[in-house]
């Protein structure tokens, strides 16, 4: 009876110190007004207004957490003290509030989280790596790029490969472009954390898409690694709503960045819209890269393999590609032959046709390799780091400010561009040949006459130029919708597109493009659309920090007057954000010619 009696009251004091210890961690969250730290709002992603979009059940304790951080604070102290096992669930949040000076919560009851433990020691994670995916050839929805994280573990000999890598994506299988556009737009898609092995994400970027991987391992410390892991653990079962230029990829990792470091405040950076190659650029500018490695993708191994094999290799895996089983007429030796036979077989892989004929021409490629028993030495591709870092581009957004001649007319110059790379840009940090640009402006006002014309205002303007290689002839394209001011004051408006080629030379620093182009055009003279065609003909080449552009374009639209144009830049990068540019144009419209020229400064962020 004593004996029960003793357990009973220890019962009721050990719950009145816990219900004295969750009385006196609330107050102490309240004096100090732990819930408006940007660190905890971080934790709950909440805006500076406590207002967050997570979304998943368990994710908030409090029925208005997502709206009231001070409730949600509230809630997990009463039920850290209340529920134990709660703890395993937000180690991030119980972790803050252990570290805050003052605190109480050094007599919160202790639990064992065997599952989070288990979890984590798998990870084992030694070094945050953030990987830059370039942009896809041909594929305007990756042409911004994309970036997420690899978690490297503590073993020095790791193969990075087997590391574990952590994408933030929209969760969808959409198969109906315009309805993935409208919905990617309007965060009609949830947007979710997603865990799996690098060598996947390798397969998917590298491997299938043919895109060059840049990893940027962090210089965090591992009380930061651990804090980004342990929140990690809590979005389990969390989603947000995805928007294709604000809340994306790029902006949710500059999320987490924020949280293993508090105070970086690397989200606030992007508060209108996120492109993936401005965030590498980001944490590069503030000190958070540690080292750089380049992995290229199969075609990029590929093509630097082809350039430097012999002519009779070359012909080799010409007759390999036509029939498979053909005898080899010059005779190579083996290790030729091996080059042969798998060059053949990574063409087809990058080509990808598909079909019945394809897999038996694949099949019969592997086969014939296989007759050649193992490599009599290792057959390794030796790329150096091209120049396309992201992190030493410049920034998406340009502003531009100038001033030049029309038909002898002097005006000042103006435009300004959200994103993301002009034609007359400079190339570094970015692919040659590719180029898009959203919502972008240039504008002139006359000074004598004090009119303004528009010179060119793009609603959207893709250039994709991919240059021809050996074996490989990938179609260039063009798609633009924009309005443009003639001399004569009429403006126009035109939606326009076509298909070409694009050739490179003098070791790749020139490429040149012909493409035959049809749209429709109509201007405020006449009101009426009408179809025709345009012929640009053009060419890029890069000089160290000088850029020069050119491209004549004739153009035909039916029942209205012909024009060619005529365009040329010289573009000079004295830094990394920084440019001149002088600007050259011709316009000839039925019997008269104008002129015009320019000299611009280039800010870009």
């Amino acid at each position: 009876m004593i004996i029960r009696f003793v357990l009973l009251l220890c019962m009721l004091l050990a719950t009145d110190c816990a219900c004295a210890s969750e009385r006196a961690a609330r107050i102490f969250a309240e004096q100090h007004q732990l819930a408006k730290q940007p660190i905890w709002l971080d934790l709950l992603h909440a805006d500076a207004h406590g207002h967050s979009q997570a979304l998943g059940q368990g994710f908030f304790l409090a029925a208005d957490g997502r709206t009231h951080p001070d409730h949600e604070m509230d809630a997990d102290l009463s039920d850290f003290y209340q529920h134990p096992k709660l703890q395993c669930r937000f180690p991030a949040r119980l972790a803050w509030l252990k570290d805050q000076e003052g605190s109480s919560l050094a007599d919160l009851p202790s639990t064992k989280c065997s599952q989070y433990e288990q979890w984590k020691a798998v990870l084992d994670v030694h070094a945050i790596t953030l990987v830059f995916a370039s942009d896809y050839i041909n594929n305007p929805s990756s042409m911004f790029g994309h970036t997420f994280l690899r978690l490297d573990p503590t073993d020095p000999v790791h193969d990075p490969l087997l590391s574990y890598a952590v994408s933030y994506a929209a969760a969808t299988r959409e198969g109906n472009g315009l309805v993935f556009a409208v919905k990617g737009l309007t965060g009609g898609y949830p947007g979710e954390y997603n865990l799996m092995p690098y060598y996947r994400k390798v397969n998917e970027y590298s491997n299938m898409e043919q895109r060059d991987l840049w990893e940027y391992t962090l210089n965090f410390t591992p009380a930061e690694i651990n804090r980004l892991i342990n929140h990690l653990w809590e979005l389990q079962d969390v989603t947000f709503p995805y928007y294709f230029f604000s809340d994306n990829c790029a902006w949710e990792l500059m999320k987490l960045l924020d949280i293993a470091r508090p105070g970086l405040h690397a989200s606030q950076s992007f508060r209108v819209y996120t492109i993936p190659a401005d965030t590498v650029r980001w944490i590069s500018a503030h000190g958070l890269i540690h080292r750089v490695q380049f992995r290229p993708s199969i075609q990029t191994e590929l093509l630097d393999d082809l350039d430097s094999m012999q002519p009779n290799v070359q012909q080799r895996i010409k007759s390999l590609l036509q029939n498979p089983g053909a005898p080899d007429p010059s005779h190579l030796n083996k290790t030729d032959e091996e080059t042969a036979l798998q060059d053949s077989y990574r063409l087809l892989l990058i080509k990808k046709p598909g079909g019945t004929a394809w897999h038996q021409q694949a099949l019969e490629l592997l086969k014939q390799r296989a007759l050649l028993g193992p490599a009599l030495e290792q057959n390794t591709v030796s790329i150096g780091e091209p120049d396309t870092d992201p992190a030493k581009g410049h920034g998406s957004a340009d502003l531009m400010l100038g001033a030049g001649s029309w038909n002898g007319q002097p005006d000042l110059l103006f435009g300004l561009r959200p994103a993301y790379q002009g034609p007359d840009d400079d190339d570094h940090g970015y692919r040659p040949g590719g180029m898009i640009q959203f919502l972008s402006g240039q504008f002139a006002l006359e000074t004598q006459s004090h009119r303004w014309h528009i010179e060119d205002a793009s609603f959207i303007h893709i250039n994709s130029y991919a240059p021809w290689a050996t074996f490989l002839h990938p179609v260039s394209w063009s798609l633009q919708a924009h309005l443009f001011d003639q001399p004569d004051n009429q403006r126009w408006a035109s939606i326009h597109g076509g298909a070409g080629a694009t050739w490179s030379g003098w070791h790749d620093a020139l490429l040149s493009h012909a493409l035959l182009e049809t749209g429709l055009w109509w201007n405020n003279q006449q009101h009426r659309i009408e179809p025709g065609i345009s012929i640009p003909l053009g060419a890029d080449a890069e000089w160290g920090q000088w850029h020069a552009s050119t491209e004549l374009r004739p153009v035909c639209a039916t029942k209205f007057n012909c024009w060619l144009e005529g365009h040329a830049a010289l573009n000079h990068q004295y830094a990394q954000n920084r440019a001149i540019r002088l600007t050259l144009g011709s316009l000839h419209w039925g019997t008269t010619t104008s002129w015009q020229a320019s000299l611009t400064a280039i800010e870009y962020y």
